[in-house]
């Protein structure tokens, strides 16, 4: 990996999920693979039905990763995670 691809997978990751206004993305570069770090804000009121359907498709995401910038599972992790807002 010799070009810092971070900036372009984060926005990416922004246009991919354009309808989603509850997101922060972040993007970090190791030697050896990329860690995009997706956040997903939910409310302290929403139930567990709530929570599952804020999830992100990550085959999705990594399928569109993969057409767009050619990059795989071994070189492209991706995290989400629900952060309560509080």
């Amino acid at each position: 990996m010799k070009k810092d691809l971070s900036k372009v997978i984060k926005q990416y990751v922004y246009f991919h999920l354009s309808h989603r206004d509850d997101i922060l993305v972040d993007v970090t570069k190791t030697p050896k693979r990329y860690n995009v770090h997706i956040e997903v804000s939910v409310k302290p009121t929403d139930g567990i039905f709530a929570r599952i359907n804020k999830g992100v498709d990550r085959n999705d995401l990594m399928k569109g990763l993969k057409d767009f910038l050619n990059l795989d599972w071994d070189v492209c992790m991706l995290i989400v995670e629900l952060k309560d807002l509080t």
